[in-house]
């Protein structure tokens, strides 16, 4: 969902997950910001899916790339509620949707900072009772970014 400035290190584990179980595939995006949509498929040589949830009227407005060189810590969910720019509901429901979607996949690409791609890694491991190829660009539980 966040570090979109990082989207070739995206695509780039995508291609290294199917390269490793030799398996065609597709991404399921989910993500808060419409320039780094059109820049991962732009990017990705494989069908892309787009978890479709109208971010913005739960923002308030297109969220800047969080992965570029720039501190976007005023930019984080946690400050924008305390400030009283979000909706609620409408981020509740675009969380829930998104871990509907995405906790079916086989496999994630996202990072461990991410709550909601943690969430999504243990939804998969709970629907099918095994850990699934996956990828914490940041870092694993417990050590560097790898494929699993």
């Amino acid at each position: 969902r966040n570090n979109w400035g990082q989207y070739p290190r995206y695509v780039d584990a995508v291609l290294e997950i199917e390269k490793r179980y030799n398996k065609p595939i597709a991404a399921v995006v989910a993500t808060d910001s419409e320039d780094a949509l059109t820049e991962f498929v732009d990017l990705a040589r494989f069908p892309v899916f787009v978890q479709v949830f109208d971010r913005v009227r739960a923002t308030g407005k297109d969220l800047p790339n969080l992965g570029r060189d720039t501190d976007h810590t005023e930019n984080f969910i946690e400050a924008r509620k305390a400030r009283g720019e979000l909706d609620r509901a409408l981020t509740y429901a675009s969380i829930v949707a998104d871990l509907e979607v995405l906790g079916a996949c086989d496999a994630i690409v996202g990072t461990a900072a991410s709550w909601v791609s943690r969430l999504i890694f243990l939804l998969i491991i709970g629907e099918t009772g095994r850990t699934p190829p996956h990828v914490f660009l940041d870092q694993r539980f417990g050590g560097p970014a790898d494929v699993w």
